[in-house]
């Protein structure tokens, strides 16, 4: 009955925010949740769910779309692809709406209602969900979500109200976004794991110490998926990258303010309009500093949870530093001379992602300013003034709104397009080269949007696919050494076709629509002809290829993080069937 109580209670706590985040999720997706699928930049999504080579990971070098193109494949096939991405768009902005007022709860859990939907507004309404939307970067803002609940968990495994298995869960969740996501939310768990208990009560320094390790052995065995591959290949990312992807300014006022703010992502493309104008940035910049501020204030009158509520926003603004470290002379050189000498450091070049925990502090912090402007006794202005607050972040930055300011339109994927994939899916197996030698598109029946191709997650075949990709500082090179000597056949002016026959190609497709001059196909059979694809096959190849990526590491990736995942899984119900009995998780490296 007492537990029964709780929950109703707990139900209560979190109607109000749940009910601003829908709303607010409708309000920014809006056309988006309409039949077909997006198709927007980096946010690449197959009609047809099929596991292909490239969704599994197995046809690439470094698997960076594993396993979340997976996740939603296996989704698509019970519901259909549109409604599995609208469900999984849905579920993240949402999300990201829900884990500042989760971790809130835990902080400060006499905060009331207004303050809790203003936490809500702003987990949503930043300029960090806006930039990475922009680019159909979901997974990023998985990962900003996901890292409000670890932190939450972490906490109250420090206080004695939660096992480490919980913490474990929500890193098993966040490694269903893959690896961005992971290291989005693994990074400030294990920083909150290991602090001090002298700034925030916790266990011993061993125990703090053993749960770290656990963590981090959890964390290992569910990124092998698309870790093992990438070192079994001795993948090394382009030294352009770092400085590439350093975080750039978003408003006038350079880049500090910008990040503290929010911004800064190192993609113009995604910058709001609004962040770019004078009196939009300065009332956004404004907005922070008063509502940091007052939170500020609070925290130091009021003595609950203090230490916890100091521990979150070290941890948001160690990531605040380190992105700005990326992107500030003389200290960017460095940052990128760093990760290159780093193993896996081509996983912190995007370092604005690292800003989600200094985004996370905004949302907790917006909700506390309103809560003590609402609460000042005797004082009618300073109520309105608490509701204006709680709405400005809708003012600051209109264009969030319908389908992330008109950037996402669902479309339906042409049928000849589909089917001639379809039919190459059912051919004699062999390595099929995208052409044009593009990775990214502006294809007519998309609305000449930029988008991903759309090949590699629909022809259930090996995929060759060029990986470079072209940002302000130029050409970043990708990490297949195939794509590698096509690219520079191509450069060199040999036809395309050519190219990728010398690298081991037998089918060619063709997407027709791409703006791009048609090659050479005299050799070969022509197995579809449409009107948005041509799809050749070259016959089997009768010289010695490039040799493309060995098939042990992602399979052998792919059983130890299954395995991991499971372990993670079988750990909750354990804890949530004899939470009163269970002392030591078996299932864990170093216990609970």
């Amino acid at each position: 009955m007492a537990r029964m109580r709780s929950l109703i209670a707990a139900l209560g706590w979190y109607a109000a925010p749940l009910a601003v985040a829908v709303v607010l999720a409708l309000l920014v997706l809006g056309p988006a949740l309409g039949p077909g699928v997006v198709l927007a930049y980096d946010l690449g999504w197959s009609p047809d769910p099929r596991l292909t080579p490239f969704v599994t990971g197995t046809g690439s070098v470094a698997p960076r779309a594993v396993p979340s193109d997976a996740v939603g494949v296996v989704l698509g096939r019970v519901v259909g692809a549109g409604a599995a991405q609208t469900i999984v768009l849905l579920a993240v902005v949402i999300l990201a709406g829900l884990g500042p007022v989760a971790l809130l709860r835990r902080l400060r859990p006499q905060v009331g209602v207004l303050g809790r939907c203003a936490a809500a507004t702003v987990g949503i309404w930043n300029p960090f969900v806006a930039e990475r939307l922009a680019i159909g970067q979901w997974t990023i803002v998985l990962g900003y979500g996901l890292s409000a609940l670890g932190l939450r968990a972490v906490l109250g495994w420090r206080a004695g109200t939660t096992r480490l298995t919980v913490v474990c869960g929500c890193i098993g969740a966040a490694a269903l976004g893959g690896a961005n996501t992971l290291l989005m939310v693994v990074g400030p768990v294990v920083l909150l794991t290991i602090w001090p208990a002298r700034w925030t009560p916790g266990p011993a320094p061993l125990a703090r110490l053993r749960a770290g390790l656990s963590i981090v052995a959890v964390t290992l065995g569910l990124a092998a998926v698309w870790a093992l591959p990438a070192i079994a290949a001795d993948v090394r990312g382009d030294p352009v990258g770092g400085r590439a992807f350093a975080a750039r300014p978003d408003t006038p006022f350079g880049l500090v303010v910008s990040l503290l703010s929010g911004g800064g992502m190192w993609n113009q493309a995604s910058h709001p309009a609004p962040r770019a104008a004078l009196l939009p940035a300065a009332a956004a910049t404004a907005l922070v500093m008063m509502v940091v501020a007052i939170a500020a204030r609070v925290v130091r009158l009021d003595a609950r949870g203090r230490g916890a509520t100091i521990a979150v926003a070290a941890s948001g603004v160690l990531g605040l530093c380190a992105v700005a470290v990326s992107g500030l002379e003389p200290l960017a050189a460095g940052w990128a001379r760093g990760l290159d000498l780093l193993p896996g450091g081509a996983l912190l070049r995007d370092s604005q992602k690292l800003l989600a925990g200094w985004v996370l502090v905004l949302a907790l912090a917006s909700g506390l300013a309103v809560e003590r402007l609402w609460r000042r006794p005797g004082q009618d202005p300073t109520r309105v003034l608490a509701v204006v607050l709680a709405l400005l972040p809708l003012a600051v930055l209109p264009t969030l709104a319908w389908g992330v300011g008109g950037r996402w339109r669902p479309v339906d994927v042409p049928g000849d397009f589909r089917a001639a994939a379809a039919e190459l899916s059912t051919r004699p197996p062999g390595l099929v080269a995208v052409l044009p030698w593009l990775q990214y598109r502006r294809y007519p029946w998309n609305d000449d949007r930029v988008a991903l191709t759309v090949a590699p997650r629909i022809v259930d075949q090996p995929v060759l696919v060029s990986d470079d990709l072209l940002t302000w500082a130029g050409w970043v090179r990708g990490e297949d050494g195939r794509a590698a000597l096509v690219r520079e056949a191509i450069d060199a002016g040999e036809d395309p076709v050519t190219a990728v026959r010398r690298a081991g190609a037998r089918y060619v497709f063709i997407e027709l629509d791409s703006a791009v001059p048609l090659p050479s196909t005299s050799e070969g059979t022509i197995v579809h002809r449409s009107a948005t694809v041509l799809v050749v096959d070259l016959g089997e190849v009768r010289v010695r290829p490039p040799a493309g990526p060995a098939r042990w590491p992602i399979r052998v990736g792919w059983a130890v993080s299954l395995f991991t995942e499971a372990s993670v899984l079988a750990g909750l119900g354990f804890h949530r069937r004899f939470s009163g009995q269970l002392r030591v998780n078996p299932l864990l490296p170093f216990g609970t």
